[in-house]
């Protein structure tokens, strides 16, 4: 076979004629026939630019590019850069089948590779907007953001049971947007849908509950956590579990950090505000125009003599402390008591500096007693 490689060489040199002819000898119809079936071989192998036969292998292309091509128009056919820029490309995407035999193929996979911890797996840049560093942080009024969701067509649109986007534009239409995206744990395309997460249409989250006023609110589910809990790492000391930080640079006590409300959100229950540089304090809502039966407070000396100012080690290690004895009080200011999840007592409104000032009142309790003794 004359043909090796895509490459053709002659069986006997490439003056092979020329040499038979010097030698006297005619054309032979075995070498003739020979080299004509190497030659047609080759020409069979060879790819036609009208399309009458088609490759049998893959086709190495040597580092070079197919160029002229035009735009796809259907599947199984090159997209052509100028498709990628101008974001022609999602009619494509939008083509991939997700009820493939043999299981589910998602319409669009992006995989990292190891050593990734510095690259996104998938990154989205919108050209307008303010940008800090990589990252587009507002539309300037553009109708869209970096990520589009279509195509509702009048019911919930499921992404692998985890995501739901609910549409509030007429279904179908061609800027059909989501109002809403609910996060669930159901199986793709259920009816049965437990919720977990929303997100409304004016970016509102709700974790196990609808999005309200705030741009966040959760629920503790079945009340048996809390809420929200914040965990950290080893080495954690000098970094805080809860950072609040306000834009206003107001250090008076207008300047409110947490609010704190009882009976569904009804009633609020004191609040932490500012209290001054580089202070911040607890702080109550006290305006006589919400009070009223106002009256002056009884005698109280003899209570702060009752109460026993105490220095104490926990049982558990964790340290030593200045304080009082829940049961103790609670014989005094049940108010101040309360029973927590445990069945342990816990006490509010005295500390350390509290138990330190009503020692300090006792022992000048005991000194005018002295005095005053006949």
């Amino acid at each position: 076979m004359a043909w090796s490689g895509g490459t053709f060489t002659r069986a006997n040199g490439s003056t092979e004629w020329q040499d038979d002819a010097a030698l006297g000898i005619g054309i032979e119809a075995a070498i003739h026939d020979a080299q004509d079936n190497d030659l047609a071989t080759g020409i069979n192998n060879c790819l036609t630019k009208d399309g009458q036969n088609t490759p049998t292998a893959n086709l190495p292309m040597g580092g070079y590019k197919h160029t002229g091509v035009a735009n796809a128009t259907g599947s199984g056919q090159y997209t052509t850069y100028n498709q990628l820029q101008d974001n022609t490309f999602q009619a494509f995407l939008k083509q991939a089948s997700v009820n493939e035999t043999g299981g589910a193929r998602p319409v669009l996979q992006a995989t990292s590779w190891s050593n990734d911890t510095q690259r996104a797996t998938i990154y989205l840049n919108k050209s307008r907007g303010t940008t800090v560093g990589d990252y587009t942080i507002v539309n300037n009024g553009d109708t869209y953001g970096d990520i589009i969701w279509r195509g509702c067509n009048g019911t919930d649109f499921d992404i692998a049971g985890r995501i739901r986007v609910v549409c509030t534009n007429t279904p179908g239409a061609t800027n059909d947007m989501p109002g809403t995206m609910l996060f669930d744990t159901t199986a793709n395309g259920s009816s049965t849908v437990t919720e977990r997460m929303r997100i409304d249409s004016e970016g509102k989250v709700g974790i196990a509950m609808t999005p309200v006023s705030a741009q966040l609110a959760i629920t503790a589910e079945l009340n048996t956590s809390a809420a929200v809990q914040t965990w950290s790492v080893t080495g954690d000391v000098a970094q805080a579990a809860i950072e609040i930080l306000k834009f206003d640079n107001n250090s008076t006590t207008t300047q409110n950090f947490i609010h704190f409300w009882i009976n569904n959100g009804v009633a609020q229950s004191g609040k932490i505000t500012a209290n001054g540089a580089n202070q911040a304090t607890f702080t109550s809502t006290s305006d006589e125009r919400l009070k009223e039966n106002i009256v002056d407070l009884p005698p109280q000396l003899n209570n702060i003599l009752n109460l026993r100012p105490v220095e104490f080690d926990y049982k558990d290690g964790s340290g030593h402390q200045t304080g009082f004895i829940a049961q103790e009080v609670q014989q005094v200011y049940p108010d101040l008591v309360s029973q927590n999840d445990n069945g342990f007592l816990d006490l509010a409104g005295l500390g350390k500096f509290e138990a330190r000032l009503i020692k300090a009142i006792q022992e000048l309790e005991a000194r005018v007693a002295a005095l005053e003794a006949p």
